[in-house]
């Protein structure tokens, strides 16, 4: 006799959730801040350093300093590097705490890391820095390898393709999509780019969903948007206690 038979047809009401929360703490102010210059000065320096070659440098050595960062921009990477991966868990470590971030799961029993799965990181700021909590290094999902998908133009810029490498990024294309998924890879969708976080409001809600027709396990992530725009072209996070993962 089934289990349904015996309670009458009456179906037992299902397991209770298992919630989770991880909140990241400051560990080292001094570490967090070289952290954050690392994570957000690359481009900055890459800046610096074409203008000084521009006007400090002899010809010679200037067309040299732009043959290296054209080099840089296409040598192959290594993945796996042992320091790359060494700097990675570095900034894991010390970057969530600068917000402080929170994440919070309605069930972490409901996450297989052998599946993988689609996360929808919205709302955003133009460096989605938050996103790292998501990511296998931190241990706070147990959702086995993660790619974060960002713009192609992050993953061609010299000094920033390793850093993004290392930290996890993937090339945010169709065909790369789809190759990430079916090689059980779970992906961080930050949709909207650049051009979205200029049409946040302050203290509102937003709502992201997926649909899809694979069996790829989706997630949604409703959030609370609370930040400061300090110039027309930079978005700083207020508050980055908004993480809140869902079984889709």
């Amino acid at each position: 006799m089934s289990k349904t038979e015996e309670t009458n047809g009456v179906l037992p009401p299902p397991p209770e959730p298992t919630p989770a929360v991880f909140t990241s703490k400051l560990v080292s102010p001094i570490h967090t801040f070289f952290v954050m210059i690392i994570c957000l000065g690359s481009v900055h320096f890459l800046c610096i350093l074409i203008m000084a070659s521009f006007l400090l440098l002899p010809r010679h050595q200037c067309l040299l300093v732009l043959g290296m960062l054209v080099v840089l921009m296409f040598i192959p990477i290594n993945e796996n590097s042992k320091w790359g991966l060494a700097l990675a868990r570095y900034i894991y470590k010390h970057a969530p705490g600068y917000f402080p971030a929170t994440l919070y799961v309605e069930d972490i029993k409901d996450f297989n890391p052998d599946q993988a799965y689609v996360f929808g990181y919205e709302p955003h700021s133009v460096w989605p820095i938050g996103a790292e909590t998501l990511s296998a290094l931190t241990g706070f999902m147990p959702t086995g390898k993660v790619k974060v998908l960002v713009s192609t133009a992050l993953l061609y810029t010299p000094f920033l393709r390793h850093l993004c490498t290392w930290l996890g990024a993937s090339a945010a294309t169709r065909e790369n999509f789809s190759s990430l998924l079916k090689a059980g890879y779970s992906c961080v969708v930050i949709p909207g780019g650049v051009q979205e976080s200029f049409y946040m409001e302050h203290d509102s809600e937003v709502c992201f969903s997926l649909l899809s027709h694979t069996d790829t396990h989706l997630c949604y992530h409703l959030a609370h948007i609370d930040l400061a725009k300090t110039s027309p072209s930079i978005l700083f996070w207020v508050d980055m206690d908004i993480l809140n993962f869902k079984m889709g």
